[in-house]
């Protein structure tokens, strides 16, 4: 079998709601990280950078985007970026800023922990979510591993191979 692709995950949520709350939340700790780097490499603080991250992910829940996504349209990440952009740009014509608590539900982000790693992503804001992107993938896929090692389902050990990464 093979491991599941982003893809294969979104596609997936089509067929019940409790596989599309299993693909969202495999899909939003994953591409917040890059989001939020995304947008404080254009420039926004690290407050409105939190609010413009929660609010984009809250606006594709409310508008049930994965049944939406078509595989044959391209990468998942471009149309994640290119959702994020039109968001920006709706949200600033509008002034709809999604405002922390009251009634919405809070995805819980990290901001110190990625501040901390910030400097050592590019500044072109592209190259920074690519980047995070791809950190993120590594990460999930190292995690993914040592489950396996630790379920037995791997066999020798794991350490030498994930002594050198270790995932934030």
């Amino acid at each position: 079998m093979f491991p599941t692709t982003r893809w294969t995950l979104i596609l997936s949520s089509r067929e019940s709601e409790e596989a599309r709350r299993a693909a969202l939340e495999a899909l939003l700790p994953l591409y917040w990280k890059p989001v939020y780097f995304y947008l404080r490499r254009k420039g926004r603080s690290v407050e409105a950078a939190e609010d413009a991250t929660q609010g984009f992910f809250l606006h594709c829940l409310e508008r049930d985007f994965l049944p939406r996504v078509d595989p044959a349209r391209g990468r998942f990440r471009s149309y994640l970026l290119t959702s994020l952009e039109n968001y920006l740009v709706n949200r600033h014509e509008h002034e709809a800023a999604v405002k922390r608590g009251g009634r919405v539900q809070i995805i819980p982000l990290d901001s110190l922990l990625a501040e901390r790693d910030l400097p050592a992503t590019p500044e072109d804001p592209g190259r920074a979510f690519d980047r995070e992107w791809g950190m993120a993938v590594v990460e999930r896929a190292l995690a993914r591993l040592k489950g396996e090692y630790e379920r037995g389902r791997r066999k020798g050990p794991a350490d030498p191979f994930l002594r050198f990464w270790q995932p934030s």
